[in-house]
């Protein structure tokens, strides 16, 4: 018989109830803490595969911006060149060789650097530096600064250069050739200084492979040159 106001327990408890009260065992700790471990092995190496295609995808990109700056001003560092003093009295004379250039280009004044005129005397050439190794430097000069002979300030304008070549556009008029063949490459520029190439063809050998490519090759149209003449093949 039961006394009023007191209550009494079932002598068994529901399975649920007794379950949640014992807690968990060890031997399913460590099976949660194995799959947790599992799963941020596995999170962490996906992370870090995703930073490293960043950073290599930022590399490339940067690396294909400074290449495509360089080729540009080169580009427009052609396409704007001019016969100034061909005789060379008063200034150094135009010269385009094999693995280095110097010109006479027009720059407008909005884009020239600091102390350089309209015209101004561009130099490219290749250097070995211990820190950038080999590189294509470009120096700017007035024209005033290159009559006076002023030493040159190189500027690396490119990195990572293994070599580069220029060559010349020629026709030979004793040979009738192909369309497609009319053009001949020279090395050198052997016509006369009172004239500047017409076509001028810029290969760039990079010592590291960007973009599925290790060479950089333009051809550059000058509108004030002229094709070289020579008489044999």
């Amino acid at each position: 018989m039961t006394r009023r106001g007191s209550c009494s327990f079932p002598s068994s408890l529901p399975h649920f109830l007794t379950s949640s009260l014992t807690g968990l065992t060890f031997v399913e700790l460590l099976m949660a803490a194995t799959m947790f471990s599992i799963l941020a092995i596995g999170f962490s190496a996906h992370l870090h595969g995703g930073v490293t295609a960043w950073r290599r995808a930022t590399s490339t990109l940067e690396r294909l911006q400074i290449m495509r700056v360089a080729c540009d001003q080169l580009a427009q560092d052609l396409a704007n060149a001019i016969v100034f003093d061909a005789t060379g009295t008063w200034h150094p004379k135009a010269a385009f060789g094999a693995e280095d250039m110097q010109l006479y280009t027009l720059q407008r004044a909005s884009r020239a650097p600091a102390g350089v005129g309209r015209v101004a005397f561009v130099r490219y050439d290749i250097v070995s530096d211990a820190d950038a190794g080999t590189a294509l430097t470009r120096s700017v000069e007035s024209a005033q600064e290159a009559a006076a002979d002023a030493p040159a300030r190189p500027q690396t304008v490119l990195t990572g250069v293994a070599s580069w070549r220029l060559r010349y556009g020629y026709v030979n008029e004793a040979q009738v050739r192909p369309p497609g063949e009319a053009i001949l490459w020279r090395d050198e520029w052997n016509n006369d200084a009172s004239a500047i190439p017409r076509l001028v063809e810029v290969t760039i050998e990079l010592t590291d492979a960007v973009a599925g490519g290790s060479s950089i090759r333009r051809v550059v149209l000058i509108p004030q040159g002229r094709l070289g003449t020579m008489e044999q093949p």
